[in-house]
């Protein structure tokens, strides 16, 4: 059922036509820039596709073929490795980031499935493996960089001043928000060239209202919150069990950067919905240490059909499906 359920997905974010999510035609756009000789700022892995699509199909459309591939496998592979509860990651991953990713973001969408596939390696100590998948993803996404906060963490356990780091960094970045203090401004001395330019993308994007302004008080921040003070309430039961304490860790960065990032909505957003990419693994992997655990996975169940009519209904990130 697992792998049928991966197939059907490979197919309906292949076969989709271009009115049904927001970034397809930015896509085209680029690669037709790309094949008419223009330049374009983007990770080597889209032009090489584009190049290679162009080239055997004169068309986009092997590009889409080989991203869906590439996310599929990996969040599969992901899934399989460290959920307990494998249907129900797929259902939490379905409601919502396979919208975000598959069927819009796709290049975020390969490399947050290897990114966090990688995590594997990290787990079973080698280090080096881990920074190598890393690197790969960042070929595809650049932001994939910031998974390399997961090296400095202890992997042994969840230790109280990590608990009390997350509490009071949270606490600071919605105190940020309120003084109107932006932590962003200390990127403008950073010396890299792509940093810069999404940099000014995302001021100019934000300065133009051309995207919303991040709601740091939505149910699904709210939920996050509510889960990540779940988890510290009961950091010592994870003791054993390292994957968790990795999933875990990540994923407590998850709202606290769509606060401390909240000036530039589009960046926010983006950093925020990589670390979540956790939660896939890390509600069922909970559910799992819950005494009643059919009450638990009828509430994931519950969750993420909300989320799901949330993400099509309210949010609108995907219009009707066609071929």
């Amino acid at each position: 059922m697992f792998y049928f359920s991966i197939f059907i997905l490979f197919f309906v974010a292949v076969l989709r036509g271009d009115e049904v999510d927001r970034d397809y035609k930015t896509y085209i756009s680029i690669y037709e820039y790309l094949v008419n000789g223009d330049s374009y700022t983007i990770e080597p892995t889209f032009i090489l596709f584009t190049y290679l699509s162009h080239a055997l199909t004169s068309s986009p459309v092997l590009i889409f073929i080989i991203y869906a591939a590439l996310a599929l496998y990996y969040k599969a592979k992901y899934i399989r490795y460290f959920s307990p509860y494998i249907c129900l990651s797929l259902l939490l991953y379905y409601s919502n980031f396979y919208f975000v990713h598959e069927l819009t973001q796709i290049r975020i969408g390969v490399a947050s499935a290897i990114g966090f596939f990688a995590l594997k390696y990290l787990v079973e100590e080698r280090k080096s493996k881990f920074i190598t998948y890393v690197l790969i993803g960042m070929l595809f996404h650049f932001s994939l960089v910031i998974l390399l906060i997961s090296l400095l963490f202890d992997r042994q356990k969840i230790s109280s001043n990590f608990i009390l780091s997350s509490i009071v960094i949270t606490g600071a970045s919605y105190g940020l928000i309120f003084l109107n203090i932006s932590p962003l401004n200390l990127l403008e001395y950073i010396p890299i060239s792509v940093i810069q330019e999404k940099l000014n993308i995302y001021k100019y994007q934000t300065a133009n209202g051309m995207v919303e302004a991040v709601n740091v008080l939505s149910a699904l921040q709210l939920i996050r919150i509510g889960a990540i003070i779940l988890i510290l309430c009961n950091a010592k039961k994870f003791e054993n069990n390292t994957s968790m304490i990795v999933l875990c860790k990540l994923y407590t960065l998850s709202p606290i950067c769509l606060a401390l990032l909240s000036s530039l909505p589009a960046f926010a957003i983006r950093i925020s919905e990589l670390f979540s990419v956790a939660d896939i693994v890390v509600l069922p992997i909970l559910a799992s240490y819950c005494k009643q655990k059919n009450i638990v996975r009828f509430l994931l169940v519950l969750l993420s059909v909300l989320v799901l009519l949330m993400n099509l209904y309210h949010n609108e990130i995907v219009n009707g499906y066609h071929i």
